[in-house]
């Protein structure tokens, strides 16, 4: 118990660096993002569910989704992101029962939504009571001002935050920050997945807290992205 506490203390304050306040009772610790979004679509979908995404979407859910019987609804896009009329129609007609979203930094299409964007999403989950499972592992290097759309609806809203991007892929550590009803199952699905979490990892992360040092990675990784940002748009310039 003493050591689950502290473990959930460490992910509250992971989760606040990133924007996202939770109650570290509602912390579940995964073995990264992968097995977070493997345990959270266990527990709260069934089989042949659909799960609305963005027509262009991050691999490992394909792969997972078919893995777990699940159907995949495509969902329109613009240059803000997620379209509004879209998801609304989706939602309305497609009876899903989930929305897979990446906010910030979108994995392919390196998209971060504004805050206006985000908060249409928001009320359009809401109007239609869908889940949503965020997944926030590109968010370090998205825009700071704009809070998770799991913020805005915190009762739908499951929100995955990883390490492996933001600090080192040898860390597999992920925390979902869970709404309240839902914290239960999800939690019974971890165990049944994966027993526990490494200890030695999570543990880890709360030392370079303390010390500072995960705030200079994570400051690093940023400046590496600029830079190598700047090198493919000087590289590609006139070819787009």
């Amino acid at each position: 118990e003493e050591t689950l506490a502290r473990q959930r203390r460490i992910g509250k304050q992971w989760l606040r660096l990133h924007g996202m306040e939770v109650e570290e009772k509602d912390v579940v610790i995964a073995f990264g993002t992968q097995n977070a979004l493997t345990t959270t679509l266990t527990s709260l979908l069934q089989r042949d569910d659909k799960v609305a995404t963005d027509i262009y979407t991050y691999y490992g859910l394909k792969h997972l989704v078919r893995t777990l019987g699940l159907r995949l609804v495509p969902v329109d896009v613009d240059d803000g992101g997620i379209s509004l009329e879209s998801l609304d129609r989706v939602c309305r007609s497609a009876g899903v029962k989930a929305l897979f979203a990446i906010p910030d930094c979108h994995n392919p299409t390196t998209r971060t939504m504004s805050r206006e964007r985000r908060e249409g999403v928001a009320a359009v989950l809401r109007r239609h009571s869908v889940l949503l499972i965020e997944d926030a592992i590109y968010s370090f290097l998205g825009n700071s001002d704009c809070e998770p759309i799991s913020a805005m609806v915190p009762e739908l809203g499951i929100y995955v935050s990883g390490t492996s991007k933001s600090l080192t892929p040898e860390l597999r550590v992920a925390f979902i920050a869970t709404p309240e009803r839902l914290r239960k199952r999800i939690l019974s699905a971890s165990y049944g997945i994966s027993l526990v979490n490494s200890s030695i990892c999570v543990d880890f992360i709360g030392k370079m807290m303390e010390t500072g040092l995960l705030e200079d990675i994570i400051a690093d990784r940023i400046r590496m992205a600029g830079e190598r940002t700047k090198l493919a748009s000087d590289i590609l310039a006139g070819h787009a």
